[in-house]
């Protein structure tokens, strides 16, 4: 896997979430609700957070894996068919190249 330093246009734009409460599910009255959103309940972002206000791109992911085997070549196109554990080493890759702290959210932040 060649890695380099992605350019300044590749790095994930973002915005910042602020801490607070907010509410997670849906309801029992709603039909557009499955049993994977029951129950409904609060939820406590307890720090402010940043996140990519888009996915990532074919583009971005490219400057990290250059050997990739992905399914859409328009580089302006989100990356799809990566797995969990590509996600987090792009993560780390991206952290150690820009030196700042980059994740994958929580459930919670999601």
């Amino acid at each position: 896997m060649i890695m380099r330093l992605p350019p300044l246009d590749r790095v994930p734009e973002t915005i910042s979430e602020p801490a607070g409460r907010s509410v997670r599910g849906g309801g029992q009255d709603d039909r557009f609700t499955n049993t994977t959103e029951l129950p409904r309940g609060e939820i406590e972002i307890e720090k402010p957070f940043l996140m990519s206000i888009h996915p990532i791109t074919v583009g971005e992911w490219l400057a990290f894996d250059l050997d990739a085997e992905l399914s859409a070549q328009d580089e302006k196109l989100p990356v799809t068919r990566v797995s969990w554990w590509d996600a987090e080493n792009y993560c780390a890759w991206l952290s150690q190249e820009t030196g700042k702290q980059w994740r994958l959210p929580t459930e919670d932040e999601w």
